[in-house]
């Protein structure tokens, strides 16, 4: 039987104070808890560059990719995946 995993990804903005911080990580904790045993949880952080955090890695290493500059918003520089192969390295079981 195959089984199927919920996905979860976290975009967060870390351009944020210390208290902003704070807040993210207990509720990136709790949603950390409530995913069940057998979900699958990957990050992203967007700052002035994108970060794409393969969480498998002890410690997680990290793959940043630049933002574009011009336009009324950022975009990336290169696809995502071609950074980190995204259901490979960025996705990690919560369990």
């Amino acid at each position: 039987m195959l089984l199927v995993r919920p996905v979860y990804i976290a975009v967060v903005d870390t351009c944020t104070d210390d208290a902003c911080a704070d807040a993210m990580r207990t509720a990136l904790h709790a949603a950390l808890l409530a995913a069940g045993p057998h979900a699958l949880f990957g990050m992203i952080t967007v700052a002035r560059r994108v970060t794409l955090w393969d969480v498998r890695a002890c410690p997680p290493s990290l793959n940043h990719v630049p933002l574009t500059r011009g336009g009324p918003s950022g975009r990336v520089s290169v696809p995502l995946a071609d950074v980190m192969p995204l259901q490979a390295r960025l996705l990690s079981c919560v369990a």
